[in-house]
């Protein structure tokens, strides 16, 4: 059995990873693929709506035309405003 924890001693904080997770993202005109991360016990609803900040960043971003699918460019980083995002979704 464990020891218990003496007075005042304090637990250590848990460490909570970034997880890598592979997104769609619809915007005017644009559909975009790619990678985000955000920390793995956060919802990704949480992570949208978060005023943490304004842009979310999109790692190995491929660019489609939204009307012909077409490949039009692809960023290793490319940082999406969220007032511009239409529909986002994770690919499980």
């Amino acid at each position: 059995m464990a020891p218990l924890r003496e007075r005042g001693e304090r637990r250590k904080p848990t460490q909570l990873r970034p997880l890598p997770r592979d997104i769609v993202v619809y915007i005017p005109n644009f559909r975009i693929e790619g990678k985000i991360e955000f920390l793995e016990q956060s919802r990704f609803s949480d992570f949208l709506n978060g005023e943490q900040n304004d842009f979310v960043l999109v790692r190995e971003a491929s660019i489609y035309a939204a009307d012909t699918g077409r490949l039009q460019e692809t960023l290793p980083e490319l940082q999406v405003n969220k007032e511009v995002i239409v529909m986002a979704f994770l690919v499980p």
